[in-house]
């Protein structure tokens, strides 16, 4: 758990989004778990599990900043030529 805690504050790999959406839906979930067995009556609500979330479009989380700004440059299906640029 802390190797999976440590990978995730310490990666900033664009590619690896959706499987830090995935560690942080299993943290999210471990950590309900823990609470409400420490604090709770030990039953733990479960309307929507984890897989079902990551599979609605983005899953709840959202992309960081870098990421949208890759997503707009390899969405765009062409690209116009730039006649000026001015300085």
């Amino acid at each position: 758990m802390d190797m999976l805690i440590d990978w995730f504050l310490t990666a900033h790999e664009c590619h690896m989004n959706k499987l830090q959406n995935a560690a942080v839906a299993y943290l999210t979930v471990y950590h309900q778990k823990e609470y409400i067995a420490e604090y709770g009556d030990g039953e733990v609500p479960n309307p929507r599990p984890a897989a079902e979330r990551l599979n609605r479009g983005h899953g709840g989380f959202r992309t960081t900043p870098h990421q949208r700004i890759l997503n707009a440059q390899f969405s765009i299906s062409c690209v116009r030529g730039v006649e000026k640029v001015e300085a």
